[in-house]
């Protein structure tokens, strides 16, 4: 039921909206001539329609599994990789990081969302674990991990290395001989030649720091840095150190 009007211009003048209310639920949307919200109520009711909508939250990056290899050699080169994306259309940027039982490792495109990755040198085969940050810079970071086992490389892992930049002066004859027969016998307990480091052997096993071909592979302590026609080669290629420093310190096996 309808109050009366008087009774609806009392509560106008008491400067609440329930006298408007009053009055559309009588269908008259006004009050009657003569009569004025206070004003009051009028700032209220334009304060209500002014007031901005608020905003939806701002969401976190939604960031897929890494995909790469699980498994690699120690020194060898995986990709990893995420997709990402942002319900408002925030930049994003990403952070690769590595941890666990090999050292970090070397990254090659740390802050991208693709980015290869190789170990560190280990002594026995053991897991990584692989983390990328993604960020919108608004919300709190989104990580994923992935473990990866590191194994350490095998004596018919290095041939490869050999084969690329050692057997065309370290063939089959001569005073080094690297070919798959020779290898494992001139290098491993063979005493060094060169006068430079004639108190060394060329594989020490356990001991690469104290293994002249390491020596000849990161620098000239040893004589002339090998391979003599791209000295060089090595610090383009650090992952074949990796390689070769693993497997000396594993202990150097012939497998």
């Amino acid at each position: 039921m309808c109050a009366p009007r008087d009774a609806v211009t009392r509560r106008l003048a008491l400067g609440t909206l329930a006298g408007l209310g009053a009055l559309a639920a009588c269908g008259d949307p006004e009050p009657a001539p003569g009569i004025d919200a206070p004003p009051a109520i009028d700032a209220a009711i334009d304060a209500a329609i002014d007031a901005p909508i608020d905003a939806p939250p701002n969401l976190p990056p939604q960031v897929g599994a890494i995909a790469g290899p699980t498994t690699l050699l120690a020194g060898a080169s995986g990709t990893f990789a995420v997709v990402a994306t942002d319900a408002e259309g925030d930049p994003l940027t990403y952070a690769w990081s590595a941890s666990g039982a090999p050292t970090p490792g070397t990254w090659a495109a740390p802050a991208a969302a693709s980015s290869a990755w190789f170990s560190g040198a280990i002594a026995a085969t053991g897991p990584a674990q692989l983390q990328v940050s993604v960020s919108d810079g608004v919300n709190p970071p989104v990580v994923q991990s992935l473990a990866v086992t590191v194994a350490v490389p095998r004596f018919t892992d290095l041939q490869p290395i050999f084969g690329m930049v050692c057997t065309s002066c370290h063939g089959n004859a001569g005073g080094l001989r690297l070919d798959p027969a020779n290898a494992y016998v001139e290098l491993v307990g063979v005493a060094t030649s060169n006068t430079a480091c004639n108190t060394l052997v060329r594989v020490a096993p356990g001991a690469p720091d104290q293994s002249s071909l390491i020596r000849k592979m990161t620098g000239t302590t040893c004589g002339d840095r090998m391979p003599r026609a791209d000295p060089t080669y090595f610090d383009d290629n650090p992952g074949l150190v990796v390689r070769v420093r693993s497997w000396i310190l594993a202990g150097a096996a012939n497998d």
